[in-house]
């Protein structure tokens, strides 16, 4: 989604001119006892390597202005804004030029991306209208976490529960509010949420108390201290390389192809930047508030956006935070009053067991079945190419059912299977079987879906339309009528439910149903939400007849 691309983008914007600022001032500073700064003042290729950086913002910052993100920019401008205080000689070196600089930058960017017609005049003049759709999905939000205010709904689920809360004239159905506060809240209950705002306020607290601007880094003026953090840094480096040969190599297992093209384009760009960064890499300094600057953009942008739940985007909040707590307080626990060594590597042991038992319970748990499902699920893809209608399909979606035992992926392929099957040949008795069994376990595993309900009762409503059996017709409206109640704001839902309920001669609650209907369809000014014109006049006929 372009909002989850944009806060990916937004905090390595920021950190990319807080680090091209760094070699500014470390090339423009006359503290040349300062570690690293003497080093990038004799880069021989200083001004060309922060032209290419500068370039490299450009272009990041053209991608940011066309995702179309408000909060995005909102965010971006106030962390512009901050940069100056992550830096103590700023406004000496601040001055008209970069001024005059930095705006030409920036209307060069928005003057391509309205030639490109990437950015058109909705997007500020809408922006009310927007926040009307984020005030209607908080409001409903609310409402949940009013229902299940300490343990949440659980991670995950926040779509199938928002549907009972949705306000008639909201838009959609949302996955997330728009908001990482109240995601977490909603979905983790009272004390996820208490432990969140904990995490971000000492993070706020230790960076606000940090007494040095800037850090310096790690290593000293020792040659032989020197050429160990040398050492380390390529190590890291040829780790990352490696880490893309693995995605080469265990991609496909979990369903996303990494071909030879991306893995050569990842090396080079990867090795360019590199060769950018080596010298601020090997021996620069990194503002000690930079990671904080960009924690706090991204969060601007998740109180609108969200997206705290999508891990490309919630990897770069939780390495920035670990990254600024590491800068405002560089000290180790072993060198903390009061601590000893052995205390310090008794906690250091004791945080790695449970560190390590964390991620095997992760991955056996949780990983490892998800993992499963996909292979099992990708091998019955490949068989119903092969042959639709081979009686083997339906084992191995049965093997997948149990490989992840939570989803109920493998039970709505089944189900579907089923009924195409029934829906050719109505005489199979082991289908009519196999769809009851299977829509069962979709409404065990997916017991707040309306939707799930809703595809369920097409199902039998079909089967009831070519056989007219009486056990149909009633598991159609059953179904129908917990989708409504799932979904109670619905105009189609109601509708079809007030069909259903008139084949079965219900025609009191069917007619209750039809004016809810017709109600609805009114108070919605989303036409992908009102009536379908030949469903609404069967309506407004069937209410005549009243």
């Amino acid at each position: 989604l372009t909002n989850s691309l944009a806060g990916f983008l937004t905090p390595w914007l920021l950190a990319l001119l807080g680090i091209l600022w760094s070699l500014v001032e470390n090339r423009t500073s006359g503290n040349v006892t300062e570690v690293g700064a003497s080093d990038c003042r004799s880069d021989r290729f200083g001004l060309p390597r922060a032209l290419a950086l500068g370039l490299c913002a450009l272009t990041i910052a053209a991608c940011l202005i066309l995702t179309k993100s408000r909060s995005a920019y909102v965010a971006l401008l106030l962390g512009v804004a901050l940069l100056p205080f992550c830096s103590t000689t700023f406004l000496r070196i601040f001055n008209w030029k970069v001024a005059l600089g930095s705006a030409a930058a920036l209307a060069l960017l928005v003057g391509g991306a309205l030639a490109v017609k990437g950015l058109d005049a909705e997007v500020f003049t809408e922006s009310s209208k927007s926040l009307g759709y984020r005030l209607e999905y908080w409001q409903a939000t609310f409402a949940m976490i009013a229902d299940y205010p300490w343990l949440g709904v659980g991670p995950g689920n926040f779509q199938d529960f928002y549907t009972q809360y949705k306000l008639p004239q909201a838009s959609e159905e949302i996955r997330d509010p728009h908001n990482f506060l109240l995601e977490v809240w909603a979905t983790g209950g009272t004390f996820a949420f208490v432990a969140l705002l904990e995490v971000l306020g000492l993070f706020g607290w230790r960076t606000l108390r940090a007494s040095a601007m800037t850090t310096t880094p790690s290593q000293s003026l020792d040659p032989a201290l020197s050429l160990e953090t040398t050492r380390n840094v390529k190590f890291m480096f040829v780790g990352g390389a490696i880490g893309l040969f693995l995605a080469f190599l265990l991609g496909p297992v979990v369903g996303w192809i990494f071909s030879e093209e991306r893995l050569g384009c990842g090396l080079i760009v990867g090795g360019a930047v590199i060769a950018l960064l080596w010298p601020w890499v090997n021996r620069g300094t990194l503002p000690s508030r930079l990671p904080a600057v960009a924690v706090l953009a991204l969060a601007i942008h998740w109180l609108a956006a969200g997206g705290i739940a999508y891990p490309g985007v919630a990897y770069t909040f939780w390495i920035l935070m670990a990254l600024g707590i590491n800068q405002a307080e560089p000290e180790t626990s072993a060198s903390r009053p009061g601590l000893s060594v052995t205390t310090a590597r008794l906690l250091l042991f004791v945080a790695t067991i449970a560190a390590c038992a964390a991620a095997g319970a992760c991955y056996f748990f949780a990983f490892d079945p998800v993992l499963r499902l996909r292979v099992a699920m990708a091998e019955v893809e490949a068989a119903r190419e092969k042959s639709p209608n081979s009686p083997a399909i339906g084992v191995m979606l049965l093997d997948a059912a149990k490989a992840d035992s939570l989803s109920a992926e493998p039970w709505i392929v089944l189900a579907e299977l089923e009924f195409e099957r029934l829906m050719h040949d109505l005489s199979r008795i082991q289908s009519h079987h196999q769809l009851q069994n299977a829509t069962i376990h979709m409404f065990e595993l997916r017991p707040h879906s309306s939707s799930i309900y809703r595809q369920a009762g097409h199902w039998f409503m079909q089967l009831y339309e070519r056989d007219h059996t009486a056990d149909a017709n009633q598991v159609a409206v059953s179904c129908l009528q917990s989708a409504v109640g799932l979904y109670p704001n619905s105009a189609n839902l109601r509708a079809e439910y007030a069909m259903a309920l008139r084949t079965t001669g219900e025609l009191s609650p069917a007619h209750q149903q039809a004016e809810t209907a017709l109600r609805l369809d009114g108070e919605t000014p989303h036409a992908d939400k009102k009536l379908p014109l030949a469903l609404k006049q069967q309506l407004i006929g069937f209410q005549a007849q009243k």
